[in-house]
């Protein structure tokens, strides 16, 4: 649509001969060209854009466009009318195209927002998350000119969400680790997951899938509490006919989670194996200006796993052996081990 394409009219007789004289009149005749929507029915005509030239001995030619998708009729017609005064001369091409976009454009785009995996916002390395609100934008059919196909729809809009290309996010586009390279993510896509629908004539919303994002926790991730930047692109729209590729204003951001790395940790304590052990588990987080991991009292809501159980020595016999978990304040739990009874000693 929009792009330029050839027309050749002939003046001919009644066998289909060339009348070299068409043209070379007194006052000189020439054809005119008009077109009408055949499909879409009930779409845009559009405009269609151009003028027919005398070339020699009754034929005419002329470079054309027509502004919208879908497939024209055109008309040629004596122009003034009538030809030396005995009434018009008409030819009808029925069927011309399927006309198809030029390109496709971004708009409106709306980064959306991560989800924090704790409700108090924020989110630990290591632990996946995901969109509280996922990144969406409108993608627009659009001629040569940049105006937009009005009748790129229906049978005759080709895309589909698999023609919609995002790069692979690997990395923090901000956050450097300690060994000064961006911080590493691992990235679950949820292609099924993404939508892509008509908003208006010529013109579609996509909206991600419940995509899944986990900072890799190394030990090049051990850094102070930072907000994470993730930049989600489009690298092209594909419909088939015509594929767009962009690198610029293509850059979707959501808001962002804090990102902590944080640890559970265990003081010791002991007590006969006849009786009941109470144990304090302390939830962390890194501190880099002290080098050191300082109690995460932001942290009311991460549970402790009644499985971290493990690694027995001595006597001890797992099957013996029980404990359960209690929220004591703010980022510190109380792990109560029942007792295991006589001759169950060991840590």
């Amino acid at each position: 649509a929009g792009k330029p394409f050839e027309v050749t009219v002939t003046a001919v007789d009644r066998d289909g001969n060339l009348t070299p004289n068409y043209g070379q009149e007194k006052n000189p005749e020439s054809i005119v060209l008009s077109h009408q929507l055949v499909q879409p029915s009930g779409g845009q005509a559009g405009t269609l854009s151009g003028s027919l030239v005398n070339q020699h001995a009754g034929t005419f030619t002329g470079t054309f466009s027509w502004s919208e998708v879908g497939i024209l009729s055109l008309t040629a017609n004596v122009a003034d009318g009538s030809y030396l005064g005995a009434g018009d001369i008409s030819a009808v091409l029925p069927r011309v195209g399927r006309f198809t976009p030029a390109e496709f454009a971004l708009s409106g785009i709306d980064g959306g927002a991560f989800a924090d995996a704790c409700s108090a916002g924020f989110t630990y390395i290591g632990q996946t998350f995901g969109y509280q609100t996922p990144p969406s934008l409108s993608i627009t059919a659009q001629n040569a000119f940049g105006d937009t196909t009005q009748n790129y729809e229906g049978a005759f809009a080709f895309l589909t969400k698999a023609g919609v290309s995002v790069a692979p996010v690997t990395a923090d586009h901000t956050q450097l680790g300690t060994d000064s390279l961006p911080l590493t993510i691992t990235q679950t896509v949820d292609s099924s997951g993404r939508v892509i629908t008509p908003s208006s004539a010529g013109t579609f919303e996509f909206t991600f899938g419940d995509d899944r994002y986990e900072f890799d926790k190394t030990d090049q991730a051990l850094v102070d509490p930072f907000n994470a930047d993730i930049q989600l692109r489009v690298t092209s729209v594909s419909d088939g006919d015509v594929s767009s590729h962009f690198t610029s204003g293509n850059t979707l951001e959501p808001v962002s989670t804090q990102l902590v790395y944080g640890r559970a940790f265990a003081k010791s304590a002991h007590g006969s194996e006849l009786q009941d052990l109470s144990l304090p588990v302390i939830l962390q987080r890194y501190d880099a200006a002290i080098g050191d991991f300082i109690r995460h009292s932001a942290d009311s809501c991460t549970p402790v796993p009644a499985e971290m159980l493990t690694h027995l020595d001595g006597s001890l016999d797992a099957a013996a052996l029980s404990g359960a978990f209690s929220s004591v304040a703010p980022g510190e739990f109380r792990l109560t081990l029942s007792a295991p009874g006589a001759g169950q000693t060991g840590s």
